[in-house]
């Protein structure tokens, strides 16, 4: 379809499907060069610990206790992290009793926080058509971007937001980067 992005786990795209490694060279492909050089008007500062807000939810009914140590606890990127999702190491966030370890699969969408049966998180990068784990919160969209700048190490530490407040947030993102594509027009 065009991309240049490789999917590893499948061996697809890239560079023979494989992580790129000291020495590759990649094509630009076809497209015109910029007029001029552009940089942003600020340095982008890249913390290594991340705050993200997050509405719990959609099954944190099922995690009376557990909801208070998923927003109580620092977790840290593990090697396990992708485009497709993170995984979490941490304290693990346990289900009441009797609650399932899995639902019946439905969709999720990016921010989605699942809970797997070892109860370590593991956030949502890209939606997905099925998905039976059960998902204690929903990172909102403003602090998307935050996670696609974390690696491997670094830590995340969620907050709670209403829903109400969360839409707020999402007004707010907009008209910033509505505002920043004008500023970036300008330069």
């Amino acid at each position: 379809m065009g991309s240049r992005s490789t999917l590893v786990s499948a061996g697809l795209g890239g560079l023979e499907g494989r992580a790129l490694k000291a020495g590759d060279l990649l094509p630009r492909g076809p497209g015109r060069l910029l007029v001029r050089p552009r940089r942003l008007p600020w340095i982008p500062l890249y913390d290594t610990l991340i705050h993200l807000r997050a509405v719990p939810g959609p099954q944190d009914d099922c995690f009376t206790e557990g909801l208070e140590t998923f927003f109580s606890s620092v977790y840290t990127v593990s090697d396990k992290a992708n485009r497709m999702g993170y995984r979490l190491t941490g304290p693990a966030v346990a289900r009441d009793g009797g609650a399932p370890q899995s639902i019946i699969s439905e969709p999720s969408i990016p921010g989605n926080v699942q809970v797997p049966p070892d109860g370590q998180p593991i956030i949502l990068m890209v939606e997905q058509t099925i998905g039976g784990y059960t998902k204690i919160a929903t990172v909102v969209t403003a602090d998307l971007f935050k996670i696609a700048q974390v690696g491997p190490g670094d830590q995340i530490r969620f907050h709670p937001v209403t829903l109400e407040r969360a839409h707020a947030l999402y007004r707010e993102w907009a008209a910033y980067l509505h505002n920043m594509r004008d500023v970036l027009d300008e330069l």
